[in-house]
């Protein structure tokens, strides 16, 4: 399997890009092939979005995203637009998940 980390921020710069270097190294540590880059990865298996926000709809084999959180009623109806295309998402709190 080979999983992308697709952070629209420079790992290990501020909270994303440390969660997107952290997510990387671990899968290593599993030995599971993983990269990281600001852009989709279209030969990789799984590209994880590390915040939902910035995902443009561009269709790999497998898109996960990552929600922070949800605090305005527009960004819940770009994140469910994002839900018509990306295969799941993964939420920080449980407060989020149920919206």
């Amino acid at each position: 399997m080979r999983a992308h980390i697709v952070c629209y921020e420079k790992p290990p710069s501020w909270i994303l890009g440390k969660i997107a270097d952290k997510l990387c190294n671990t899968l290593k540590a599993l030995s599971i092939d993983s990269t990281i880059s600001d852009q989709p990865d279209f030969n990789a298996d799984v590209n994880h979005h590390i915040y939902y926000l910035p995902f443009k709809g561009h269709k790999t084999k497998i898109d996960t995203l990552l929600v922070t959180h949800i605090d305005k009623q527009e960004k819940l109806r770009i994140l469910l637009g994002q839900l018509a295309v990306a295969d799941g998402a993964i939420f920080f709190s449980e407060q989020t998940r149920k919206i």
